[in-house]
């Protein structure tokens, strides 16, 4: 008897589970299932636009606008990762919409770098997601 690795034994099952369990579609369902999952692993992640950002100014007003790129679906979420904007800044985001701003006058100097989430709704597939990192410099005011 040939001996098979636990590798090739899960893989062998994992198979013919699959097998099995497309016996019980109709043709047209399995090329939709199909199809399906080819067209959901195909799709890009979320990417915003532009990537660098203006350097901004201790006590003045500050705004950058930004698109989000490669949504097949409307924007659902923009958020920042566990991190914080700098001081006096704030995200703006309609749901939906695929652009927001970045808006306010910062309070402190510095640089900062942090993540840009990003989310859109799902339809068959599961929503896309994407995630950057920003870095933004704060100098000091011109007086």
């Amino acid at each position: 008897m040939e001996k098979y690795s636990y590798n090739a034994m899960f893989r062998l099952l994992h198979t013919t589970i699959i097998l099995c369990g497309l016996n019980l579609l109709s043709g047209c369902q399995f090329m939709y299932a199909v199809g399906l999952s080819v067209t959901c692993a195909g799709r890009p992640a979320l990417v915003m636009e532009p990537e660098k950002w203006p350097d901004a100014r201790v006590g003045e007003l500050y705004k950058v606008l930004l698109t989000v790129k490669n949504s097949e679906t409307p924007v659902a979420h923009v958020s920042v990762k566990e991190e914080f904007l700098p001081s006096g800044l704030r995200l703006i985001h309609k749901e939906g919409e695929d652009t927001f701003i970045i808006a306010g006058v910062p309070e402190q100097m510095g640089e900062f770098t942090f993540k840009l989430l990003m989310s859109s709704y799902g339809t068959q597939c599961a929503g896309q997601t994407g995630e950057q990192t920003v870095h933004l410099i704060v100098n000091m005011d011109s007086d």
